[in-house]
């Protein structure tokens, strides 16, 4: 269809005509093609808004897009999950930046509505239980620091962090049942004996933390020690979507030291004392924050580095992606590099072949790692 036909289209209502154009326009860049393309993806917009089109069909994975107005013909499912694609491709930073905008109500990452501000789930997990799972879980916090890439980095998470240690699983569903992820013995315990309890079946791409955190604070009010104010939203997600926060996050409290003075999670103003074996689920969407602590009681004391002395607390994010992210979503890596983390949504973004590559990468990387992840026998 040449560039007048399908102008003629846009102009008589079509709204997928209105995206081709529009695009086609910012590929030309001549004078003026620019606010005219915007202007054309725009109205593409608005048309769709009018038409009760709820995932805004002209930018995004949708199962069914009407190709005309007049005739209302469904568009195949393939076709419609790559228009966002298509409109990203069109290089234009300010189209870009129009659909970034654009995007960020359309999927949030929680809602108020279906999921509660917190909830407790009291003796989840038993001594015993937490037991095993401490030692499979040390295991792997020292196998995954033996092959950090970045320097200084004892926990992968954000600067908020720094002090602690931890270790980070990026997963999708899928995973759970792969005998090269969650079905190897390195992995095995941690869908057995943690996620089973937890996994919430509304949910399709998950972060799994073990989070260690040292006893130290200052007698100086300077919020010396614990983890900083931050919101869940570590899934590793396309560069070209907005990012989004958890639809839920799950703290399953696995060591709490003796006489815990501080330490708690604050959210939402209110602060959550931990005991060990309990699980505290709250909204993915709410900042929070753990203060610091000293064990015995005491007031203040120095940040100490013994590993009996740490509060342990094993962190699940749990998350509701539609199609287009969860298809560029790495459907299992343990402990990715900060360099990883970086170029795994670059490389998936890049279509057709994106994705593929980085799930290659990712199954070379599991067939190298996973043995020295393993647990002795």
């Amino acid at each position: 269809m040449s560039l007048a036909d399908a102008t003629r289209l846009a102009e008589a209502g079509d709204a997928c005509a209105m995206r081709d154009v529009g695009c086609a326009l910012l590929r030309r860049g001549a004078a003026g093609d620019s606010a005219a393309g915007v202007a054309l993806l725009e109205r593409c917009v608005a048309f769709d808004r009018r038409r009760g089109g709820a995932q805004r069909r002209c930018i995004t994975a949708s199962p069914r897009h009407d190709h005309a107005a007049a005739r209302r013909a469904p568009r195949d499912a393939a076709r419609a999950s790559a228009c966002l694609a298509e409109s990203a491709a069109c290089g234009n930073a300010q189209a870009l930046a129009l659909f970034r905008s654009l995007y960020e109500t359309e999927v949030p990452g929680s809602d108020a509505r279906t999921v509660e501000t917190f909830r407790w789930r009291r003796g989840v997990f038993d001594g015993a239980r937490r037991g095993r799972l401490l030692e499979r879980g040390r295991w792997l916090l020292d196998a995954t620091a033996a092959r950090d890439l970045d320097a200084n980095a004892s926990n992968p998470l954000s600067d908020g962090f720094s002090g602690t240690r931890g270790v980070v699983v990026h997963f999708t569903r899928d995973a759970l049942g792969d005998g090269a992820a969650f079905g190897h013995a390195a992995y095995a315990w941690l869908r057995d004996g943690f996620l089973d309890e937890l996994l919430d079946d509304r949910c399709n791409a998950f972060v799994f933390n073990i989070l260690v955190i040292p006893p130290g604070r200052a007698a100086a009010a300077d919020g010396a020690g614990g983890v900083g104010s931050h919101v869940d939203q570590t899934l590793i997600q396309s560069t070209t979507i907005r990012e989004q926060t958890a639809f839920h996050v799950s703290v399953g409290y696995m060591r709490v030291p003796d006489g815990l003075a501080g330490g708690e999670l604050v959210l939402d103003g209110r602060a959550h004392h931990p005991a060990e074996g309990d699980v505290l689920t709250f909204r993915g969407d709410l900042a929070h924050k753990v203060r610091p602590f000293c064990g015995g009681g005491a007031a203040s004391c120095d940040r100490d580095a013994d590993p009996a002395k740490a509060r342990v607390s094993f962190v699940l994010e749990q998350y509701r992606l539609p199609p287009e992210k969860l298809a560029r979503s790495p459907s299992f890596v343990v402990a990715p590099s900060k360099r990883e983390q970086s170029a795994i949504p670059v490389v998936a973004s890049l279509r057709p072949f994106g994705p593929a590559l980085v799930e290659l990468y990712l199954a070379l990387r599991r067939r190298w790692l996973s043995p020295r992840h393993a647990p002795p026998r």
